[in-house]
């Protein structure tokens, strides 16, 4: 468990330098779009209730809270390996949501036929009501 602790807490100081720009790039993103859901409801609460997402006002909070959190982090390179833990986690949380918002839409779609694509008796294609 100590490795452990300790393997999270001391990230290596020897890497390449083309981790610092992706450090820094990832950071800015996780800061900012952590920011906007606090800005902007549409962003944040109006986002997460128009996908489903249970206790809407809490999550996007929380996750908001976490990403300005964790991308502060990133920037400063402090505990990156730690703050990845959560970051990765709530990425898969909300990527199996989307999925299922998305797979939902898909199925509602497919049960709408859209005009003029309907077939005859014969099989053929509809004109869609041309005269």
């Amino acid at each position: 468990m100590n490795k452990l602790l300790s393997w999270l807490t001391t990230p290596p100081t020897d890497g390449h330098r083309s981790i610092l720009l992706l450090r820094l790039m990832a950071g800015g993103v996780f800061f900012w779009e952590g920011l906007l859901k606090f800005v902007y409801t549409n962003q944040g609460v109006g986002r997460f209730a128009k996908l489903g997402i249970p206790f809407p006002n809490f999550t996007a909070n929380f996750i908001g809270g976490l990403e300005i959190a964790g991308g502060l982090l990133l920037l400063s390179g402090f505990l990156t390996r730690l703050i990845a833990v959560p970051s990765t986690r709530h990425r898969g949380v909300l990527h199996r949501v989307l999925r299922r918002v998305v797979r939902a839409d898909v199925d509602r779609a497919q049960r709408v036929r859209a005009p003029g694509r309907e077939r005859d008796r014969d099989g053929r294609q509809g004109d869609g009501g041309a005269v």
